[in-house]
C-alpha cells in the first residue's frame, strides 16, 4: 500500500519516517513481536483484570481460533 503511495506521492515514505520515533519504519518481524508480546500473558501483568482482560480480546478478534 505505501509502495503505491510512494508511485503516485513521491517522497511519501521520507515524510512518513520524518514522523516516526526511531526514523524509520518497523520491520516485519518488530511488529510480529510485538502483537505477540501484546497477546501473551505477560503484557496483561500490569492490568487489573490480567488474563483474562487478554483472553476475553483475543476471542473478540479472532473467533474460533486457539489462542496461541
Amino acid at each position: 500500500m505505501i509502495r503505491t503511495g510512494e508511485a503516485d506521492s513521491p517522497g511519501l515514505v521520507d515524510r512518513l519516517k520524518a514522523h516516526t520515533p526511531l526514523r524509520r519504519a518497523a520491520d516485519l518481524d518488530e511488529i510480529v513481536q510485538a502483537a505477540a508480546w501484546l497477546l501473551s500473558d505477560r503484557s496483561s501483568a500490569g492490568c487489573p483484570l490480567g488474563r483474562r482482560t487478554s483472553r476475553v480480546v483475543w476471542r473478540m478478534h479472532h473467533p474460533g481460533l486457539a489462542r496461541p
